[in-house]
């Protein structure tokens, strides 16, 4: 599993944290791969992962990492996650299934029109939904691929300018 954004408070990874350790009980051979820089605010991230018993051996955190490393872990990754609490437009969610992987994220702020009908968003925060939603994403790749190279079609500046002309010329 991948998770892409900055080691800060509203990207709740705190959550996905827990989350991972109880899907890794379920699934003990699933990594979890953290590309990101820390920003602002303090977390307890370090805490959950020193925890007793916390599965830290399949939790990897990259250093900095280049577009194409990126494009690369994207590409080769099961699924990608994010439980963020909000996001201005959802750019990691975008890039994920650009690169053909299947997307889960949370159904609040832009992922809701980025990701939905396309990738899986998951409402509330209770982790038996989360890892229900982690579960259907690798067991229903291909088709969530699908949708999501269907979706992210919408994203193609030739298709926005196309769109906006149309729209200036109607209005």
């Amino acid at each position: 599993m991948l998770f892409v954004g900055s080691l800060e408070p509203r990207k709740n990874l705190s959550f996905l944290l827990k989350v991972f350790k109880e899907l890794h009980t379920k699934h003990d051979n699933i990594q979890l791969v953290i590309v990101g820089a820390r920003k602002w605010g303090n977390t307890n991230i370090a805490e959950i992962i020193n925890s007793k018993e916390y599965p830290k051996d399949d939790v990897i955190f990259t250093p900095f990492i280049s577009e194409e490393e990126l494009m690369i872990l994207y590409s080769n990754s099961l699924c990608y996650v994010s439980t963020s609490l909000n996001e201005g437009f959802g750019l990691p969610q975008a890039e994920a299934m650009i690169c053909g992987c299947p997307v889960v994220t949370a159904h609040n702020s832009a992922m809701i029109e980025v990701v939905e009908n396309a990738g899986i968003t998951v409402k509330g925060w209770k982790s038996e939904d989360w890892i229900a939603a982690i579960e259907k994403a690798l067991s229903e790749k291909n088709e969530i691929i699908q949708r999501q190279n269907k979706k992210i079609q919408e994203y193609n500046w030739n298709s926005i300018i196309d769109n906006f002309l149309i729209y200036l010329n109607n209005n």
